[in-house]
C-alpha cells in the first residue's frame, strides 16, 4: 500500500469506529489489526505509526485517550472535525473502487 492509501485507510476505519454504537478511539495495533486481511497481509506497525503521525501533525486525528496494550498504555486516536469531511470522501472513493478497508 502507498502511504496515501494507508492514510486513507485510517481515515475510514477512525469514522467507522465513531460511528459504531460504542464510538471507540483506536489505538495503532487496533488500527493494523482493522487494516489487515484475515491472511495477515497489510501494512506494518510502522507504516500505519508513520501516517498516523502524518496526520496528527496535519490536525485530522487527536489522541482521545490512552488504553493499556499488553503492559504498556498506547494513545487512542479519534477524527477531528478538520478530518470527518476528509474521511468521508476516503470512505466514497473506496466505495466507488470497491476497495474494502474495514
Amino acid at each position: 500500500m502507498k502511504p496515501i492509501d494507508i492514510e486513507n485507510a485510517i481515515l475510514v476505519a477512525l469514522r467507522r469506529a465513531q460511528q459504531g454504537g460504542d464510538s471507540q478511539p483506536l489505538t495503532i495495533p487496533a488500527l493494523v489489526k482493522r487494516l489487515s486481511t484475515a491472511k495477515g497481509e497489510g501494512p506494518s506497525w510502522r507504516q500505519v505509526a508513520n501516517a498516523v503521525n502524518r496526520l496528527e501533525r496535519q490536525g485530522l486525528i487527536y489522541i482521545k485517550a490512552e488504553e493499556e496494550v499488553g503492559e504498556v498504555m498506547q494513545p487512542a486516536y479519534q477524527l477531528t472535525p478538520a478530518g470527518e469531511p476528509l474521511a468521508a470522501q476516503a470512505n466514497l472513493a473506496a466505495q466507488s473502487r470497491e476497495v474494502v478497508y474495514d
